[in-house]
């Protein structure tokens, strides 16, 4: 089987997405390697000896070699230096890893259902592989705000033209970079419209509506389950986008719902079980790499305020703690809360 090259990046506090990715992966495709961009010391430290097809690389080391994107770090927002990362990563293993011959950029909010080998078969002998939002219908104008495609899963050659598009794309995103819409760009993601006209011939636009199933686009199909296997109108799913879940308790959990139609939130909720199963099995199969992690549950400090969470210190236990989170969410979030 011919191995396959995929890269991400995560700090320690998004270990647990990172490493359910992981394991996403290596039960669909067992022959691969990941490189993790550690953008944390703690997460490098706790990755280094986790996994063999795993290889995580500091943050240092990819600022090292490219003095550029360092001098840019203080003229933008933690969120935006991560995105003016993005095709920093892969041009720093292409020159490092010359034997890698595709690499596919991942999110690490990613969740693999079957094996990515149909994207591969898909970009055939071409350079370049984005996918498209598809953002159904009462989302369409955000294309034009948010970008057509969207920075989850690219697939680069390591060929002249998409390192030209790669070095351009750099060029781009260490100039601009914004977390924000303004002058029709929008952070390292809306760049990407011009590839398909600039790069012609050289680029895919995925025509395979199972890769990159996320909240915005679900309306637009008929997402079923068969015995544990997920199809979108009849085809398999190969992965979902959990963009924005949110881990906030052991039974707790946030994963936003921007389905219109009441017909598709059972399957949606069902969805959210599976990853929510996914991430509990990670922490106990990997036990050894989460041991001692401060904070386990780093998405609680940002969807709980500040002010509710010192109020919280006045509550006796943990059990009273969680059941006032619980009743937090689901006033304010409703059917956004699930529970398990």
């Amino acid at each position: 089987m011919k191995r396959h090259f995929f890269c991400t990046c995560f700090d320690h506090n998004y270990l647990i997405y990172g490493m359910t990715l992981f394991h996403s992966l290596a039960e669909c495709d067992g022959n691969f390697t990941l490189y993790v961009l550690a953008l944390s010391d703690e997460c490098f430290d706790r990755l280094k000896d986790a996994d063999p097809r795993i290889v995580p690389i500091r943050l240092a080391e990819l600022e090292e070699a490219d003095p550029e994107l360092r001098q840019c770090r203080d003229n933008r927002s933690r969120t935006e230096y991560i995105f003016t990362m993005s095709p920093c990563l892969p041009l720093f293993l292409f020159a490092r890893h010359p034997e890698i011959d595709l690499l596919t950029q991942l999110d690490s909010d990613l969740f693999f259902f079957t094996s990515p080998q149909c994207l591969y078969d898909e970009l055939g002998d071409r350079s370049l592989y984005i996918i498209e939002h598809r953002f159904s219908d009462g989302y369409r104008e955000r294309s034009a705000l948010n970008g057509r495609f969207n920075v989850a899963c690219q697939i680069y050659r390591n060929d002249a033209p998409a390192k030209e598009c790669l070095a351009r794309w750099r060029r781009q995103c260490l100039e601009w970079c914004g977390d924000r819409p303004e002058n029709g760009r929008f952070a390292d993601q809306k760049y990407l419209d011009s590839w398909p006209e600039d790069f012609k011939s050289h680029v895919v636009v995925s025509r395979n509506i199972g890769a990159d199933l996320a909240p915005w686009n679900m309306d637009n199909y008929t997402v079923s389950e068969t015995a544990g296997n997920f199809t979108v109108n009849g085809e398999k799913v190969v992965f979902i986008h959990y963009q924005a879940f949110k881990m906030l308790g052991k039974h707790l959990f946030v994963w936003y719902d921007w389905s219109r139609k009441k017909k598709n939130r059972a399957i949606f909720r069902r969805l959210a079980h599976v990853y929510f199963s996914a991430l509990r099995r990670t922490r106990r199969r990997d036990a050894r790499i989460f041991a001692g992690l401060e904070n386990f549950y780093p998405n609680r400090g940002a969807f709980f305020s500040p002010k509710f969470e010192a109020l919280l210190k006045f509550v006796p236990t943990d059990r009273l703690k969680h059941l006032f989170r619980v009743l937090f969410a689901v006033v304010f979030y409703r059917r956004h809360v699930f529970f398990r």
